[in-house]
């Protein structure tokens, strides 16, 4: 008979290591580990903040407690930041970096793996704004634009209109995956929430959040619905993924319309001129507005095509409220004359393509002219003029509207008048002539009565290059000047520089 301890070593040698190997092929997952020893389920994630925004990095682990966290910031331990979350605040570019954490308890510690923070200081400023305005039928479409820069996750806001002139709101998303809320509780407002899936952020750059829909109670009132961005029934809101709140700006864009695809030339001028219908559908004046043009390319004789009344240039973009380009691209609404009726479903599709300003195929130096004080409601005709030296090539231009302040007009002192030749109002515009001298610049200027020629002169920019020859000069502003004239009573004198 086999005594007790024989037995006890035949069980160990033999027995136990063929139960082992039984229980792996059962259960190969199956671990000796100690399930005390902590261990990491949810990792931290990458991060993009902004300069003086927060941020929040969170780690989630299991094992026996107490379990102690330590964070760091590439190699170096983080004072004070012993929690499962590490929370920052006011971030600056020394915040970027890779962070980790570790966790420990008495049965070890384990490491996370490295989340990278990045810590944006060139930031385009995060705001909500109107696209294209849009007719179909008895309805006007108001595209919602988001300027984001790629971590929101949540957005929230009001707008506000004239009831006699919009009803029946309706918000369409872009987002079909969205939890949209839409609150109709206070009259002649509407506001959105419009919150992500978990983990989902905006595409950096100019997403369309939706689209409003409105019933529009004359044909003549697209741009009088009075818009303006509000913080009631809903608060003006964005929060990215963490649930922590970012700024958030809002604004109602001016509108633009061409009446013909191209510039058309002028045999009075010798200049190509395209008309643009400039509105204000915001409820607050505007009071200083550029017309930027661009991709204006170069003729057959191998000249670049000049925006010739520009009142200045940009040598660097605007970080301002362009009118976003992907509302303009879309090719519905597009031109006054255009009759069709479109799909406000079909329109929404625009906003998955890329906006802003593109300066990727035009020149690094923007031209512009200025109108000023467009009130609410108001459309307002802009004519712009290209010199184009083989009179020829018809420029292919884009524009974008951008908010600015006012350009400072610095008039020289030593100016001499110049006599008139011919000043003849015709077809609503003052045709004025006069001869130039090459080398020399020439400013018009003007005034509803003669003797406000001297106490009340407006200018008119930019000056006019000298020829050597007679020019003629055609007002048919604005931009050439601040109004239209109204019914031939306007008086203009030259002056030479």
């Amino acid at each position: 008979m086999y005594s007790f301890k024989y037995l006890a070593a035949f069980c160990l040698r033999r027995v136990l290591p063929r139960l082992v190997a039984m229980l792996w092929m059962v259960s190969p997952g199956l671990s000796w580990a100690d399930t005390n020893a902590p261990a990491i389920s949810t990792q931290p994630g990458n991060g993009i903040a902004g300069l003086g925004e927060d941020f929040v990095f969170r780690v989630e682990a299991a094992g026996a407690a107490p379990l102690k966290y330590q964070w760091f910031l590439n190699s170096s331990p983080l004072g004070g930041q012993t929690g499962a979350a590490l929370w920052l605040t006011n971030l600056t570019a020394n915040y970027s970096g890779i962070y980790w954490v570790t966790v420990a308890n008495s049965a070890g510690t384990v490491t996370s793996s490295n989340a990278v923070l990045v810590v944006q200081e060139t930031l385009v400023t995060r705001r909500l704004e109107t696209g294209r305005l849009l007719k179909s039928g008895a309805q006007v479409g108001v595209p919602i634009v988001m300027r984001a820069n790629g971590r929101e996750n949540f957005v929230a806001f009001s707008l506000t209109y004239n009831t006699n002139t919009y009803s029946s709101p309706v918000f369409l998303s872009a987002f079909t995956n969205a939890v949209t809320t839409v609150d109709t509780s206070r009259a002649g407002a509407i506001g959105i929430s419009l919150a992500l899936p978990a983990g989902e952020m905006l595409p950096s750059g100019y997403p369309w959040l939706g689209l409003l829909r409105f019933d529009l109670a004359s044909d003549n009132g697209l741009f009088q619905g009075e818009l303006a961005f509000a913080t009631n029934p809903v608060p003006l809101l964005a929060r990215n993924t963490n649930g922590l709140s970012l700024s958030l700006f809002a604004t109602v864009q001016p509108q633009y319309q061409l009446t013909a695809s191209q510039p058309g030339l002028q045999p009075q001028s010798g200049l190509f001129e395209h008309k643009l219908r400039i509105s204000n559908p915001g409820a607050q004046i505007i009071s200083n507005l550029d017309i930027l043009a661009f991709d204006l390319g170069m003729d057959t004789l191998g000249n670049s095509n000049l925006f010739y009344n520009a009142h200045t240039t940009l040598t660097n973009y605007p970080y301002g409220d362009p009118l976003l380009e992907v509302a303009a691209d879309c090719s519905q609404g597009w031109y006054l004359g255009d009759t069709n009726e479109y799909a406000f479903s079909d329109y929404l599709l625009c906003g998955s393509d890329p906006a802003g300003l593109d300066d990727t195929y035009t020149n690094h130096v923007l031209s512009l002219a200025q109108i000023y004080n467009v009130l609410p409601g108001e459309s307002r005709l802009a004519t712009i003029e290209y010199f184009v030296t083989d009179h020829v090539t018809a420029p292919q231009p884009k524009y974008i509207l951008y908010q600015d302040a006012p350009i400072t007009v610095t008039i020289p002192g030593n100016i001499a008048a110049v006599p008139i030749v011919t000043n003849r109002y015709v077809n609503q515009t003052f045709l004025v002539e006069f001869p130039t001298y090459a080398g020399w610049k020439y400013y018009i200027q003007y005034s509803e009565t003669l003797d406000g020629l001297v106490t009340n002169v407006h200018t008119v920019l930019p000056p006019i290059p000298g020829t050597g020859n007679r020019l003629q000069w055609i007002d048919n502003g604005p931009p050439k000047t601040a109004t239209a004239p109204a019914d031939g009573s306007r008086f203009y004198r030259v002056m030479k520089y």
